[in-house]
């Protein structure tokens, strides 16, 4: 009998670590080959480990991950989508991987059961789950490589959009520009207020796109939304050259 990599160390695992095993071939559709990988994707910052050269948390995973992730979904939306041009298909990616999304998908795989976290992990972040899925992607690519990778990635959110969501872009400007900013992890503001020209009897609103902190675009119009809807449109122009 030919055991596959992350069996044959098995039965040098403690019990805890053979049900994390189990749980994890349920999850990936694999077993893992090296378990640490993945008992560090699954560690929250809160509960770091500190050691004379390390802290051990699932950050750097999570740095690797969320740029795989980002590969996979833009390869699959470029071959799919054959006729869409560069802004629509990054808008496509942002609605897949928007923070909401990526902390629903976490929560519906089960990852709340298995992340490691410390007292204070609840005060740190709202998108701790998400934040672990992403990690736990990074963990696949080191210890399996890319293929691997990909066909979790492929099972886990392309699927999820396939089946149960729509791909459709909303076109919208102020909702395209939140998802494009959400991709990025960008923090995006809207300063809307009332304005009054000289040539002009009644005031109209100006609305101002700020993205973290900085000023993008400006827009005009006779009602809040419209001026908002204005600058979102210039700040799309801006960032999508």
């Amino acid at each position: 009998m030919i055991l596959s990599r992350g069996l044959k160390h098995l039965f040098l695992y403690g019990k805890e670590q053979r049900h994390l095993l189990f749980r994890l071939k349920k999850l990936l559709s694999f077993f893992p080959a090296d378990l640490s990988f993945y008992q560090i994707a699954l560690r929250h910052k809160s509960a770091t480990i500190i050691t004379l050269e390390h802290k051990i948390n699932n950050e750097r995973l999570e740095f690797l991950g969320d740029a795989v992730i980002d590969l996979v979904i833009s390869d699959y939306l470029y071959r799919t989508y054959p006729d869409n041009d560069e802004g629509t298909l990054s808008l496509m990616r942002a609605n897949m991987v928007q923070r909401k999304t990526m902390n629903e998908l976490a929560v519906s795989v089960g990852i709340p059961d298995l992340l490691v976290t410390g007292d204070n992990a609840c005060g740190q972040t709202k998108n701790i789950f998400g934040n672990a899925l992403e990690a736990l992607a990074g963990a696949v690519y080191i210890d399996r490589g890319y293929v691997y990778c990909k066909r979790f990635i492929e099972k886990t959110f392309i699927s999820e959009f396939d089946q149960h969501k729509s791909l459709q872009v909303e076109y919208d400007h102020k909702s395209s520009l939140f998802h494009l900013v959400q991709e990025k992890k960008w923090e995006v503001d809207f300063d809307t207020f009332e304005q009054i020209e000289s040539n002009e009897s009644h005031t109209h609103f100006e609305s101002h796109v700020l993205i973290n902190k900085k000023y993008i675009s400006k827009g005009k119009g006779w009602s809040k939304k419209e001026a908002e809807q204005n600058a979102a449109m210039k700040a799309l122009d801006k960032l999508l050259i």
